[in-house]
């Protein structure tokens, strides 16, 4: 799997998932992780390709946490609503 160079360039934090019985994923997710800069990696136990729906509720759960941590995610109350 070739990743264009410029990815470094990306000023966001990336989230890499894999999950953890796909050996080949997790070594190109971490082979990924190397182009960004603000990156964050995490395995889904119990999870193969595609991961986000073999673990559906394990992998909401991690993406939700990523991006309530990185103040992209807000809830309807902190809208008011």
């Amino acid at each position: 799997m070739e990743m264009p160079a410029n990815l470094a360039r990306l000023p966001m934090p990336v989230l890499c998932v894999a999950g953890s019985q796909s050996e080949w994923f997790v070594k190109q997710m971490q082979r990924a992780a190397t182009l960004f800069r603000h990156v964050q990696l995490a395995t889904i136990e119990d999870a193969m390709y595609p991961t986000h729906l073999c673990q559906p509720h394990a992998f909401n759960r991690m993406l939700l946490d990523f991006l309530m941590d990185q103040h992209i995610y807000r809830t309807r109350e902190a809208y008011g609503g």
